[in-house]
């Protein structure tokens, strides 16, 4: 006969069956699996779109969390749909994963069908025994062990056309870029850049209307940040003009910024991207007598012509903006092409 505990313990087995029948089951009887990791800047908005269209085009939600920076969703979903959820996603952010993999369950469906048997076959030798009384927690333990077991082959039967996907969007704002890192990711590229300056207003005695740069380009990480060391050359090597600035050294600290619909920085031809520099320039005239520091800031638009792991070749056109009285007569337009490596 059953005891009080064994019954307790058969109620909290039944109990435990139905809460996982009431979350879909488990993703280890999904042979299709979706994961999805992407940064938003509009969590509150993602979670209403999320929220509508597991609603309306889901075949359970599974489970669902939401705190100030992270959202999760795990719904089954059919795969007829993927289509629409990958369309859908894109206009929330940057995706960072996107994940489609399949399991082939046809080893666990014949080691199922190896058990059923077993269990079928220890049910009828217990139920043909004469005093079958005697075996009857044993009957009732195989008839268990039994109806688990198509439960199981009828569950990956059903979920074949079935997708298990998890979804976890995270603030952009407040959240690292890296998953599961630092959003500051340090290099050591040093490398080059060679720029043109065009003056928009040279003025005689002060200014040239052009200068060619060379300068050492040092990027120390990969979002991107850098330093500038070097020089700009008048162009025209005009002597004549005793006032001239002949020369400028240049010392800058520059980041940039890679859009984010534009693919973060990751292709690897063709990235655009954003930014500024920051420092200052040594003068030198013609005549050698008069030599200052000039603040400056540029802002610029840029595009990275090629991109891997070990090189990158970029160009980009700067606005040059000197931040004292040689404002007017230094400013101009500057166009840089740079190589750096990794070391």
């Amino acid at each position: 006969m059953l005891n009080l505990k064994n019954i307790v313990v058969i109620i909290m087995l039944l109990f435990a069956a139905d809460a996982l029948a009431q979350r879909g089951g488990s993703v280890k009887n999904y042979n299709l699996n979706k994961s999805i990791v992407l940064y938003t800047t509009k969590l509150k908005i993602t979670q209403q779109k999320m929220d509508e269209f597991i609603s309306l085009n889901a075949e359970k939600l599974v489970n669902s969390m939401m705190s100030e920076n992270n959202l999760r969703f795990e719904f089954v979903l059919n795969k007829l749909k993927l289509k629409k959820l990958d369309s859908l996603v894109a206009t929330f952010g940057y995706l960072s994963e996107s994940n489609y993999s399949t399991t082939n369950f046809n080893d666990r469906i014949e080691q199922l069908k190896n058990e059923l048997a077993d269990e079928q076959e220890k049910l009828a030798k217990y139920s043909s025994k004469p005093d079958s009384n005697t075996y009857k927690n044993y009957i009732f333990e195989t008839e268990k062990n039994i109806s688990r077991i198509r439960k199981s082959i009828r569950e990956i039967d059903v979920n074949d056309s079935l997708v298990w996907v998890s979804l976890n969007v995270y603030n952009e704002i407040s959240t690292p870029s890296n998953s599961g890192s630092s959003r500051v990711s340090f290099v050591n590229m040093p490398g080059f850049e060679v720029g043109y300056l065009f003056v928009e207003n040279p003025k005689a005695g002060l200014s040239s209307t052009a200068y060619q740069s060379l300068t050492c380009k040092y990027m120390f990480t990969r979002g991107k940040s850098y330093i500038n060391l070097g020089v700009f050359k008048d162009a025209n090597a005009n002597v004549t003009d005793s006032s001239r600035i002949r020369e400028l050294f240049l010392i800058n600290f520059g980041q940039d910024f890679y859009p984010r619909h534009f693919g973060r920085g990751k292709r690897q031809f063709l990235n655009l991207y954003t930014g500024y520099q920051l420092g200052g320039f040594i003068t030198n005239r013609n005549n050698d007598n008069t030599s200052s520091f000039i603040p400056n800031a540029n802002v610029s638009l840029g595009l990275e012509l090629y991109k891997s792991k070990y090189i990158l070749l970029d160009n980009k056109v700067s606005y040059f903006l000197p931040l004292n009285d040689l404002n007017r007569n230094l400013r101009g337009i500057l166009y840089n092409i740079s190589l750096n490596f990794v070391f």
